[in-house]
């Protein structure tokens, strides 16, 4: 048994305690993990205890099995239970998910079936999308090249899910399709078609403040409650890319030590068209040191009349001193607005729209960059201004 040091401890008035177990055959073929995680926090009047609220005791319980041969297959299934004061229907605070993977060095096929209930959210976890009931089926395929071809590899891949709520309404789709090209002088072009649509809560009051949707209430709400896009699919081209080729870690190739990318995305997103730009690049700087900048932005052009504007710059230098020890020093901004991905939502969250959103720039100081909104997207604005 393994005691875990407080994990995420804010002060004298939170304690958090783990414990886990975890065993593996000689061969290491076949692992068993247990763990328990358990939250104990009282700081009223801070916000700083998980869920924002007053006084917060959470226990949660996770068991896991797997098996590889090492050479072409692998399974697995785990399973997690959550009580505590967060946790309003023990029913639904639990998690299940197993799933395999069959592979060759160019073939590899996997698929997963999964169920999350809405209250399974460890107060020391990080839960993306609870409620979720389904399935995911992943598969790739690579072609190699001999050593006297310009091309190193060239691969396809294709992923699909999806998920439904307690309800039974589907509230997850993803579909997409990746090629890989990788050139003998370590060039990786990248390109993906697909989408993506996530259940968006629209239901907000008379006053327009959103209202929770949870098991309990799905059904009577399932009218305000839109399938909403979330998707990107774009192109992306790496120089000084690495040269592995696994089905399993596809279209990635490895690392490099000094690789330059630049990836373009764009799509349907939320109540807008989202444009997004990733630029990365690592350089030496010295014969054990390297230098690694970037610069992302997204622009969303929203359908009620502004554009959110949003910035990621950082930079870092690292120093290997030994084979054991290195040093590392880094700093980042993040400035202008978040994409919207509801067009109703909390204020801590998003807002509803209005023309135009609050904390968007309107598009007449936009420099001109798309024409007026439409008099169907004025109406609708107006529509969504008057529940305010």
């Amino acid at each position: 048994m393994n005691p875990r040091e407080p994990i995420d401890a804010v002060g004298v008035g939170r304690i958090d305690t783990g414990t886990s177990l975890s065993y593996s055959t000689p061969d290491n073929h076949e692992s068993v993990t247990l763990q328990r995680i358990s939250d104990d926090c009282s700081l009223p009047g801070t916000g700083a205890c998980p869920y924002s609220a007053a006084l917060v005791h959470d226990d949660t319980d996770t068991a896991g099995v797997s098996y590889s041969d090492g050479k072409r297959y692998t399974g697995y299934f785990n399973y997690g239970s959550e009580s505590g004061s967060n946790v309003a229907a023990g029913d639904q605070a639990q998690r299940y998910d197993g799933g395999f993977f069959a592979y060759t060095t160019t073939f590899g096929i996997a698929g997963s079936i999964r169920k999350v209930g809405y209250y399974y959210d460890p107060a020391d976890g990080f839960v993306q999308h609870p409620d979720i009931a389904g399935y995911a089926l992943y598969s790739a395929k690579i072609w190699q090249f001999n050593a006297h071809s310009v091309l190193n590899s060239i691969g396809i891949s294709g992923h699909g899910d999806r998920y439904h709520n307690a309800s039974g309404a589907l509230d997850q789709t993803d579909n997409q399709i990746v090629l890989d090209v990788l050139t003998r002088s370590r060039w990786d072009v990248q390109g993906s078609v697909g989408s993506s649509y996530l259940l968006e809560n629209n239901c907000v009051s008379g006053r327009g403040n959103q209202i929770p949707v949870t098991p309990f209430n799905q059904t009577q709400y399932a009218s305000c409650q839109t399938f909403t896009p979330i998707t990107q699919q774009g192109i992306g081209v790496v120089y000084h890319s690495g040269t592995a080729n696994s089905p399993g870690n596809f279209p990635n190739h490895g690392s490099s030590s000094t690789p330059t990318s630049i990836t373009f995305n764009e799509g349907r997103f939320g109540p807008g068209e989202l444009y997004s730009w990733q630029r990365v690049t690592t350089m030496r700087a010295g014969p054990r040191g390297t230098v690694s900048l970037e610069a992302d932005n997204t622009t969303q052009f929203l359908d009620a009349g502004g554009v959110n504007r949003q910035w990621l710059e950082r930079g870092s230098f690292n120093e290997a001193i030994d084979a054991n020890t290195s040093l590392s020093i880094g700093a980042r901004r993040i400035i202008g607005t978040a994409p919207l991905v509801y067009s109703a939502a909390p204020q801590s969250c998003t807002t509803v729209i209005v023309n135009p959103p609050p904390g968007v720039i309107p598009r007449e100081r936009a420099g001109g960059e798309r024409p007026p909104p439409t008099s169907a997207a004025r109406a609708a604005s107006r529509s969504a201004s008057g529940a305010l």
